[in-house]
């Protein structure tokens, strides 16, 4: 069964322009190099979450390879920069794993 790996992230909302260019970078940065999955940015309308939060979500073949992709993003030199300079921005943020049957 294939999963999907999500990143939820509600930033602060007087910080919005600010998040978001980062944001941008993050999928130039995945666009740009072959090694990093690519991923789907939604921002929320409706629903559990406020409107300023940000979801990255990727399907990968299992839990094992997504496991081994987002630890490849903590010691990529570049994503950890820019999550440095977004991490003042963020309020909160969660990572889930869903099943798919």
């Amino acid at each position: 069964m294939s999963v999907t790996l999500r990143s939820v992230q509600i930033y602060e909302p007087t910080h919005e322009q600010a998040f978001l260019a980062l944001e941008r970078k993050f999928a130039q940065l995945e666009q740009s190099r072959a090694d990093l999955p690519k991923g789907r940015r939604l921002r929320m309308v409706s629903g559990g979450h406020p409107s300023h939060t940000l979801i990255w979500e990727c399907d990968f073949a299992d839990v094992p390879t997504a496991w081994a992709h987002f630890n490849r993003y903590c010691v990529d030199a570049e994503h950890v920069r820019l999550a440095d300079l977004q991490r003042p921005y963020l309020r909160q943020s969660s990572l889930e794993i869903l099943e798919s049957f």
